[in-house]
């Protein structure tokens, strides 16, 4: 949990080394952009991966 209350569930895949993070960040391009850049600077992924249903 992010001190301004950004939830992040982590997890591993099954014969993977790596630790996934993931983040629901709701709606809105605006606001997509400045958690997913919040996310990030505090993570630090080696990799980020978009996922969503535009017009949803």
């Amino acid at each position: 949990m992010h001190r301004d209350g950004t939830r992040v569930e982590q997890g591993q895949l099954p014969g993977a080394p790596w630790h996934v993070p993931l983040a629901e960040l709701g709606m809105g391009a605006d606001r997509a952009a400045a958690l997913t850049t919040q996310l990030i600077n505090w993570l630090r992924p080696e990799a980020v991966f978009f996922v969503g249903s535009p017009g949803a």
